[in-house]
């Protein structure tokens, strides 16, 4: 008992404690370190996720940015178009005779007036024609139209009605039902055409102060 004694308290017995609390703390300080590591990858790891999360949301930002700068583009190029149109428009109902250039050439008391009246008479019959013409072109291609294609239709019945040519009844059939489905659609489309040109025609003098129904 006292060798065991005199073992732990003397010089063996102190080179085995310290040798044991050496040991106590590396095995502490290795679970330690271990434990920092673990939160150092697990906070890593939490802002790499942090991080994907913040892309991900930059990106659907951005491409909600994008659709919404897309549909200002094309809202406006539509607005755009839409001026354009109703420019054209007003560009077709203005009259090229303006009653100003009229009376102011009409109205001339000088010694001139012989000259400006019959100058002014010429041009506003040129100008009526040129109003005239631009004004009926529509009216008058659509009756054009309606004119040929049904000379279109006499005519292929004029061919069936030919006695020099047996037609098949098939064929016979087929031949009207072209003509006439080609005059019912160009007749429709033409009159449609001068129909809703003349709604737009309404809509644009209306924008622009005229009263008209």
């Amino acid at each position: 008992m006292e060798f065991l004694t005199s073992l732990f308290t003397g010089p063996i017995g102190a080179i085995f404690t310290g040798v044991f609390g050496s040991l106590i703390s590396n095995v502490f300080n290795y679970f330690k370190e271990k434990q920092l590591h673990k939160q150092k990858l697990e906070l890593l790891v939490q802002a790499r996720a942090d991080r994907e999360i913040d892309h991900r949301f930059a990106l659907e930002e951005a491409d909600k940015n994008m659709q919404i700068r897309k549909a200002e583009i094309e809202g406006a190029i539509d607005l755009k178009e839409a001026e354009g149109f109703i420019k054209s428009q007003e560009g077709i109902n203005t009259l090229l005779l303006k009653a100003s250039i009229m009376e102011r050439m009409l109205d001339n008391k000088g010694k001139m007036r012989w000259a400006t009246i019959p100058i002014g008479l010429l041009i506003a019959l040129l100008f009526g024609m040129v109003d005239f013409v631009k004004h009926m072109m529509r009216p008058g291609l659509t009756l054009f139209l309606i004119i040929m294609f049904a000379n279109v239709l006499r005519k292929a019945l004029a061919i069936l009605e030919n006695a020099n040519y047996v037609w098949a009844p098939d064929q016979a059939v087929e031949i009207v039902m072209i003509a006439v489905n080609a005059s019912t659609l160009l007749t429709v489309t033409a009159v449609s055409w001068w129909f809703c040109d003349r709604q737009i025609s309404k809509f644009v003098m209306r924008k622009m102060g005229a009263n008209v129904r």
